[in-house]
């Protein structure tokens, strides 16, 4: 009898990179793999928190191990740059124990851990791997050394002139401010060593088997076309029949209850994924935008999406808004936006947001925040024309005045719904039986198979063993675990590496849930934090996670044989498994395939002179990629804050990017169909957008709030505004205030995420009136379970921050982001927006494209399939 395929899944330690490599896994179970998902011990925790905290949350089939992630237990995990620095150290001697105890042969790695495609060499392990970021990004990481080479950055990640990069006519412009190596670095220094990752990772990234991507065929075909190795099998979902594990906060299902008792198409969701940190200004202007927009709203405010905001605020204005405002802490993202009542998403536009966002028709807000977002809004406005970005004013703040115009201006166009309609019809045939995605699915699981029954001549029946290493954080670490839970249905059994931090939070929102992980075994390892560091420090993160991890990893690797690694490209130094201890390595992008290729075009960004070598922006213009993207907006410039930050943020892209050759395949949260030309990199695997399973636990950092689900039950169809920052989204403030009143102002009932640090500052009093005052119009929660949110008939539009998660539910479960501004502004374009059919059309177009995708027959299932053949060559 063949064994039952084993592969490891191993996302970068981040909420956006666990939940799509979850949903992946639960796929992988689905067609009977064994699935073993790799936390952080920090990451861990969390998620088995976070489905103590949700009933009905589940892994059957994904193992969660995990490994420490080098950061003391009070270090920054949020400082991306200082966690990626230390996981290889930390994770890569305990992960090739682990493989070499287990006899793993394939690992899904996301394409922020490319170190771990060391072990390809070292135990002779196949690696896929995952991107959590759109194609068109992994296409622009590709494209780095030529920006180079063209003198628009330098080779510290600076923009030396700054324009619009457009790699393809149907991949979004990008403007050189806004790579994502740019945008991702606040210093210097930080910028140096991101581009410098990029260059060293780039290399391996492209020596991936396949390179999985969360994004399908008909959304991403000119990035796709640039990466003939990535396989398109999104839109990811999570499992249909409960929440998957994977979250670092319980979802609050409470808020789907409220969604419930709304009209249709009348709420802003607002949510800012796992990173998004909103100063008090900011929070205070996006809570008076969502009240001025006169809509109910559900606003997902995280534990840290503010550090200025206190818990009287927040009380105050949950009073103020109660019973038209609904804030939740986390939310059952996918079915907020899945519900009639949704009518817009107030997203940060990472990738995962996308993806749900798009594969629900939701019409978007987009107010992105760094990294690969500002590509993905670009994705959204400027290529699928399924949402509006929110305009900062002089002070770079997001008005209330501007939150409500524009949520009215996107809520009366008709042309916006329907564009939304139509790519949510496009995303759901993708992942059906024979869509794109459906069909890259059973491609890869073809070769893990094929492998699998080669062995089995020679040894004992074993299932299909992986390790899954997200970047520590929640838009990492639930797309690996989406695609984790795939990996396990398909009989693969998952070791899930979570840093301990995160792990913990994971653990605590799984035991508030009261559920426990079937087949994706969780473990942790440190990320080299303190007890007392911020561990939403990207930049941090980034620099300690490979110091810290790499060692571990390695160790683990070894004692349980494992042979394939998914390893978050956020995680790229972990390729360096691949030679130390002979593990196959895929990466997994948690960007979108755009952003992928926009990272690999750095060093050309740097040649053409648009950024510098520092990662500062030289010459302004938009950067004519897929999508077209300013400068200053490229993700490695937005995430550095400082000059340092963006330094080394460059630097880190260099490094890793040479890093990238070692991977056997990049997946990628995307689907052909969406960004074709982004995928032409050879061993891109688009196996998007990942669903949550609704029977298994999705990563999430906090509980999910599932009243969202019931409050979004009673609103009318295409009414309600979802709006959600996802997990690293920070407000201050002044543009809380201008959001909540911005949504309050729209007129339209709205599910709000916002979770506990989603900004700082905010008077506990003020929270409490606020949400008394929205009560039976808004619903604030926490955390949501965004897919079923993004999947819900009530929901009309998306208020993102455009995290590629967010972008590709959004595509898959139908609705539109946005991003920073005034109340009116939020009032506005909320109308605009909902008033736009043409919009609407698009985006219930690109939904169907998403469907199809993932179907069977599907690109992304077909991709799929690829990646689970590829992952049982155990």
């Amino acid at each position: 009898m063949a064994p039952q395929p084993h592969v490891m899944v191993l996302p970068f330690p981040a909420q956006g990179h666990v939940m799509p490599l979850m949903e992946l896994s639960h796929r992988l179970v689905d067609l009977g793999f064994e699935v073993d998902f790799v936390h952080t011990d920090f990451n861990r925790d969390r998620v088995l928190k976070a489905m103590a905290d949700e009933t009905g949350a589940t892994s059957d089939g994904i193992h969660m191990v995990s490994f420490p992630d080098g950061m003391d237990p009070a270090g920054d995990r949020a400082d991306i740059a200082k966690l990626a620095e230390g996981l290889p150290a930390a994770m890569l001697g305990g992960i090739e124990e682990m493989i070499r105890s287990k006899g793993i042969r394939w690992v899904i790695a996301d394409v922020s851990m490319t170190w771990v495609m060391e072990l390809a060499a070292t135990v002779g392990i196949h690696v896929a791997l995952f991107s959590t970021y759109s194609a068109a990004v992994v296409a622009l990481r590709q494209h780095v050394p030529k920006l180079l080479e063209d003198g628009i950055l330098d080779e510290n990640g600076n923009v030396k002139r700054n324009e619009m990069i457009w790699l393809s006519p149907t991949m979004p412009p990008v403007q050189t401010t806004e790579l994502p190596w740019v945008t991702l670095s606040s210093t210097v220094d930080r910028r140096r060593m991101i581009i410098q990752n990029v260059f060293k990772t780039n290399p391996t990234i492209s020596s991936a088997e396949v390179i999985i991507c969360n994004t399908f065929q008909d959304v991403e075909p000119g990035a796709l076309a640039l990466l003939p190795n990535v396989l398109p099998v999104g839109p990811l979902k999570a499992p249909a029949t409960s929440s998957s594990a994977g979250h670092f906060w319980p979802e609050d299902l409470t808020c789907l209850a409220w969604l419930n008792e709304q009209d249709a198409c009348s709420v802003i969701y607002v949510a800012f994924g796992s990173f998004t940190v909103f100063d008090m200004a900011r929070v205070q202007e996006l809570a008076d935008g969502l009240v001025l927009t006169g809509r109910p709203f559900l606003w997902v405010i995280r534990q840290n999406f503010t550090k200025d905001v206190g818990e009287g605020w927040l009380e105050e204005f949950r009073r103020h808004v109660s019973g038209k405002g609904m804030i939740v802490g986390w939310a059952p993202q996918q079915q907020v936006l899945s519900h009639p009542s949704v009518a817009c998403f107030v997203s940060h536009c990472g990738w995962n947001s996308t993806m749900e966002g798009l594969q629900h028709g939701v019409p978007f807000l987009c107010w992105p925040y760094f990294a690969d977002q500002y590509c993905n809004q670009s994705y959204i406005c400027n290529v699928w024309g399924t949402g509006v970005k929110l305009q900062a004013n002089e002070r770079g703040v997001v008005t209330k005045e501007e939150i409500k115009n524009k949520v009215k201006q996107l809520l009366d166009d008709k042309e916006i719904k329907a564009r939304a309609a139509k790519w949510k019809d496009t995303a759901c045939a993708s992942i059906a039986e024979g869509g794109s995605s459906h069909k890259n699915l059973l491609k890869f699981l073809l070769v893990v198979i094929d492998l699998s029954r080669k062995i089995a001549f020679m040894a004992p029946a074993t299932q299909p063993h992986v390790m899954v290493l997200p970047f520590p954080a929640q838009g990492h670490v639930i797309p690996l675990m989406k695609l984790s839970h795939r990996l396990v249905e398909r009989g693969f059994k998952i070791d899930f590496v979570n840093t301990e931090f995160n792990h913990d939070r994971v653990l605590k929102a799984l035991a508030e849930k009261g559920t426990i992980p079937g087949g994706i075994h969780m473990l942790a390892i440190s990320d080299g934090l303190g007890p007392a560091d911020d561990h939403t420090d990207i930049g941090n993160l980034v620099q300690v996670l490979p110091a810290t991890m790499l060692s571990p990893l390695e160790k683990m690797i070894r004692s349980k044989k494992i042979k394939w690694v998914i390893v978050d490209v956020s995680m790229s130094w972990a390729l360096e498994l691949a030679t130390t201890v002979g593990v196959r390595i895929a990466l997994f992008s948690t960007y979108s395939a755009a952003a992928f290729a926009l990272r690999m075009n750095l060093p050309k960004l740097i040649e053409d002179g648009i950024l510098d070598e520092t990662g500062n922006v030289k010459r302004h213009e938009m950067v004519q990629l897929m999508p077209p993207i300013d400068a200053a907006e490229i993700p490695w410039v937005s995430l550095g804050s400082t000059k340092e930050r963006r330094r080394f943020n460059i630097q880190n892209v260099f490094k890793t990017n040479r890093l990238m050759e070692l991977a056997e395949m990049i997946i990628c949260n995307t689907f052909w169909e969406i960004e074709s030309e982004a995928l032409a990199l050879s061993n891109a695997l688009p196996v998007g957008p990942l669903v949550a399973l609704a029977s298994g636990p999705t990563g999430n950092f906090l509980p999910e709030d599932l009243t969202s689900l019931t409050w979004l039950d009673t609103h009318t169809p295409s009414s309600v505004i979802y709006v959600a920052f996802g997990s690293s989204t920070i407000f201050d403030v002044a543009q809380f205030h201008e959001l909540a009143n911005g949504l309050a102002l729209s007129g339209q009932p709205f599910l709000w995420v916002v979770q506990p640090n989603f900004t700082n500052g905010i008077q506990e009093d003020w929270f409490n009136e606020y949400k008394d005052r929205v009560e039976g119009k808004g619903l604030v929660i926490s955390w949501a379970p965004q897919q079923r949110v993004l999947s819900h008939p009530s929901i009309a539009c998306f208020i993102s921050h455009c995290g590629w998660n967010s972008t590709m539910e959004g595509i898959k479960l139908c609705r539109d982001k946005s991003g920073i501004v005034a109340q009116e502004e939020i009032k506005n374009k909320v109308a605009q927006l909902l008033g736009d059919e043409e919009i609407k059309e698009r985006a219930t177009t690109l939904k169907a494209t998403a469907c199809a995708s993932i179907r069977d027959g599907g690109s992304s299932h077909q991709n799929f399939l690829k990646l689970v053949n590829l992952l049982k060559e155990q």
